[in-house]
């Protein structure tokens, strides 16, 4: 049933089994364009992890209830995703744009011994991952909870930490797999998820063998994980909204 899955994603996984710790954020810089207020951050979500973030807040005066703010990840990076960002905004949505631990500014340089086609750049770090009865994937979900929270906590009109409110999940590519195991996990949290680019079944990879022509990156898999579920399984489960 629902439960026993979102369950086995946080065990599978290696998500944490409590409340990720509260994210530090600090401010590195602000500007504005056309209105539109950009503060560059950089958001702690764990001991010496520091994801580079930008946080785009509309120039119109939303109201205490207006719009849902909204959590936006691409594995490719934030950056790749400012279209989209824009366009959210536009629509008088606040963004709150995250790297992940491994994608977009964090992705590291590549790695001695790495095949980056079948590894991805982060192929050493999943192996140090994998050795700690962790993933990768587990990691970059705690990451997404904790930013969330954090999102969830600043008043929508007076722009101050406040009551937590539910916030929207946009994610994109390689980063949907770590955020329908947040949304999965944390039901609570996120009102809706919109996933765009959505990977296909770990089996569908599993049976077209090593020679796949698009594998999924090491750092994406987690695992013994289809022992008990697959990735539409929680697609399914997070219910995504086309929109």
């Amino acid at each position: 049933d629902a439960a026993a899955l979102r369950e086995k994603a946080r065990v599978r996984s290696g998500m944490r089994s409590t409340e990720p710790r509260a994210a530090r954020v600090t401010i590195d810089d602000a500007r504005t364009e056309k209105g539109v207020r950009i503060e560059r951050l950089a958001i702690e979500t764990d001991q010496g992890i520091a994801l580079p973030a930008e946080i785009w807040t509309p120039a119109a005066d939303r109201g205490a209830a207006g719009p849902r703010d909204i959590l936006c990840v691409d594995g490719d990076g934030r950056a790749e995703a400012s279209e989209s960002i824009r366009d959210l905004v536009a629509a008088g949505r606040r963004v709150l744009a995250v790297d992940l631990r491994g994608m977009g500014e964090t992705a590291p340089p590549p790695q001695k011994y790495f095949d980056m086609v079948r590894h991805g750049a982060n192929g050493q770090d999943a192996y140090l991952a994998y050795l700690l009865g962790m993933s990768l994937v587990g990691m970059q979900a705690d990451d997404i909870v904790a930013c969330g929270r954090w999102l969830a906590s600043r008043d929508a009109k007076a722009d101050v930490i406040g009551e937590p409110r539910q916030v929207d999940l946009f994610a994109v590519g390689l980063a949907v797999i770590p955020a329908v195991h947040a949304a999965a996990v944390h039901p609570g949290l996120f009102a809706t998820t919109r996933l765009e680019d959505v990977p296909r079944s770990w089996s569908s990879y599993v049976e077209e063998g090593p020679l796949a022509p698009r594998p999924l990156p090491l750092a994406s898999l987690v695992h013994g994980v289809l022992e008990d579920y697959d990735l539409p399984d929680l697609v399914e489960l997070v219910r995504p909204t086309a929109d």
